[in-house]
């Protein structure tokens, strides 16, 4: 390794962790609490379920949210003491920690992967030359972690940056399993079985995990059982002791010296693969019945996950609107089984892709069909390195993934649920930069590359299509710019208008997607061709994080100016219960059915438990009531003519005597 390189890597990794801090320190004194609802209050209420505090009655009003990622949640919920602000900031620390980590594991994966061990032994269609280094893979590996919907993400706490930490951390073990002989195979085996498990309690789209990882780890079965040794590991031991025989043979013209190193070292290398060659690989256990004890584990502890989330549910979201269970997925998908089901899957499928290709510059497809072509010839060649499997691995993911949300986001209420691009987003954190990696590659000339992004605007041009056709003619208005980050810079209203062109706004996409796709292609040409080619990957760095900053302060910041107002009601409800101990007034909220801004509240007191009751019940003038300031009918006739008091904020009226 190139000791220069070496420190230039680090050096690169050390900026982008000093950038995201300052980043998260310039922000934090902005942020207070929740900005979408009723997602992060679902993650936050079992947390707060397992410290005794009464939430049941806000949580009945969401949806079910998967229990995982309490256990980021509950540490920050009791650090956090009796303030819900500092509990929130905790917890936005903790994204950002995760955020900086997976930055270092993806490149972890692709050093591994590009200049790893027996990095000399590539198949053929991938050439390592000096533009290949530890420095560029750095940068490169910053490019997927400053994506901008990660930071974005990361400052506020829905499960998205867990998820990402989730599918990086995974790719990772996995990596370490496939290269692995004896104990160390099966405890990366292990861990990377529980953080399939585990992602799937932080959320059921991640189901596409856990398919993977049991495809991937049969697959390696099958090749041990198709080669009739012990696979990989017997391989890499040969290779190793091939390597050891040409470094000797090389140091033999010094000296007896390095013969006598020569000797001791293939002696080494004959004596592990004697034993691996009896297939022995550690406790008496043969690799094909540590693989089985793996696929086993992975089935009873995903039943046992699945069992536990059930009765969580049941426990937590008594009267929720919307339960998450099999049987409701299984009724989305025959929804499918006939020819507007099929339409409405294809409609889905192409928004992804549309927003896939536009907000990736295209390098999405790149990494995909890169990898995929990797996997293929690594496991052609029985690679010794499990590079093809940890490759296979990814693809698998990714497809899954993006199959997933096309299904189970194919009920097109919202513009945004056509071209819904949250669910799919994490897998960009690898796939952009291994496109990245295979375009630069020596052996991809200019004209292919050129070509390849000719298509992938052909792609985004026909997607953009029939998405902007769909949304016209299904008459779609709003939309959530939170599910659509990297096509929300220029919406100046969340929610979208009745007086909007959404048709004229998808194209608009198009046309950022297109202006994108030929800067970075610009770049990337420029790196196969200028002197100190990887300092220009900086300028796409230097726009994602801007887009980022850009996409945090139009919604992070302006939404939790809201949240500050609001959090004027929780203050005058505690005074009133300081004041007097023995209070024994409810906290009462008045449903109208609007967006759920009550979970703001009930955050805020903590084990202060919000009573719910409908428009149309008697209300108690001892109680503390709050209603949405929207809802004038009834603050005219009803409230002010039973209360003596009332604080009107943001998005709520109290009334209190």
């Amino acid at each position: 390794m190139n000791s220069s390189n070496k420190k230039l890597s680090t050096l690169f990794l050390g900026a982008y962790l000093i950038i995201i801090g300052f980043i998260f320190l310039f922000m934090i004194g902005w942020i207070y609490s929740m900005v979408l609802f009723p997602d992060e209050f679902g993650y936050w209420s079992y947390s707060a379920m397992i410290l005794g505090w009464d939430w049941s009655k806000i949580t009945g009003l969401g949806n079910y949210y998967a229990p995982g990622y309490t256990l980021f949640l509950l540490p920050a919920l009791i650090l956090g003491g009796s303030s819900s602000v500092a509990s929130y900031r905790i917890a936005v620390f903790f994204n950002f920690v995760l955020l900086g980590v997976s930055a270092v594991l993806i490149y972890r994966i692709l050093y591994r992967l590009f200049i790893g061990k027996n990095s000399d032994q590539k198949p053929e269609g991938m050439v390592t030359d000096e533009g290949i280094n530890n420095a560029k893979l750095a940068l490169i590996a910053v490019v997927g972690a400053s994506y901008p919907a990660f930071m974005f993400f990361a400052e506020m706490t829905l499960a998205e940056v867990v998820i990402l930490f989730c599918f990086i951390l995974s790719v990772r073990l996995f990596q370490r399993y496939a290269d692995e002989n004896g104990i160390n195979k099966i405890l990366f085996g292990c861990g990377f079985v529980l953080v399939l498990l585990y992602s799937y309690t932080v959320h059921k789209r991640n189901v596409a995990l856990v398919i993977a990882g049991i495809v991937c780890l049969v697959w390696d079965y099958v090749l041990y059982l198709k080669r009739g040794k012990s696979g990989i590991a017997e391989n890499s031991v040969a290779d190793a002791s091939k390597g050891a025989t040409n470094s000797g043979n090389a140091k033999v013209i010094k000296g007896s010296k390095g013969k006598k190193v020569t000797e001791k070292n293939t002696g080494k290398a004959q004596a592990s693969s004697k034993n691996i060659g009896s297939k022995t690989v550690v406790a008496g256990l043969s690799r094909n019945q540590i693989i089985g004890i793996v696929v086993i584990g992975i089935v009873v502890i995903f039943s046992i996950v699945i069992a536990v989330s059930g009765i969580m549910q049941k426990a937590l979201v008594v009267g929720a609107s919307n339960i998450n269970t099999f049987s409701g997925q299984l009724e989305r998908i025959m929804g499918l089984l006939n020819p507007d089901g099929i339409k409405d899957l294809f409609v889905g499928f192409f928004g992804k892709i549309f927003y896939l290709t536009a907000v990736s510059y295209g390098l999405v497809w790149w990494g995909l069909f890169g990898a995929l072509k990797r996997a293929v010839a690594d496991l052609r060649q029985k690679y010794a390195d499990g590079t093809g499997l940890t490759f296979l691995y990814i693809v698998f993911s990714a497809v899954l993934g993006i199959i997933i949300s096309a299904v189970f986001n194919n009920i097109y209420f919202r513009v945004d649920s056509v071209i819904y691009g949250r669910y799919t987003e994490n897998y960009l954190a690898l796939l952009m930069p291994l496109g990245i990696v295979f375009v630069l590659d020596k052996a991809m000339d200019i004209n292919r590359f050129l070509l390849g992004q000719a298509g992938c605007i052909l792609v985004l041009l026909i997607t953009c299509y029939t998405s902007a056709s769909h949304v016209v003619k299904a008459g779609l208005q709003e939309m959530s710019g939170f599910f659509i980050m990297g096509f929300s810079y220029w919406i100046h209203n969340e929610y979208g208008t009745s007086d909007w062109d959404m048709g004229a706004y998808i194209w608009q996409c198009f046309v950022f997607g297109l202006i994108v796709t030929v800067i970075v292609s610009v770049i990337i040409i420029l790196c196969k061709k200028v002197k100190l080619k990887e300092w220009l990957l900086v300028i796409v760095i230097v726009m994602q994080i801007g887009l980022s900053i850009h996409g945090c302060v139009h919604y992070v910041v302006q939404f939790n100016a809201f949240d500050h107002m609001d959090a004027e009601i929780t203050e005058m409800i505690y005074a009133i219960k300081e004041t007097d101990p023995e209070d024994t007034r409810e906290v009462v909220y008045y449903n109208s059915g609007a967006i759920q801004f009550i979970d703001l509240i009930q955050f805020s007191l903590r084990d202060i438990p919000v009573h719910i009751q409908g428009k149309d019940e008697t209300f108690n003038k001892g109680d503390i009531v709050i209603l949405d300031n929207t809802d004038n009918r009834i603050y005219d006739e009803v409230f002010s003519e039973n209360f003596t008091q009332h604080i009107e904020t943001a998005h709520f009226v109290m009334f209190y005597n």
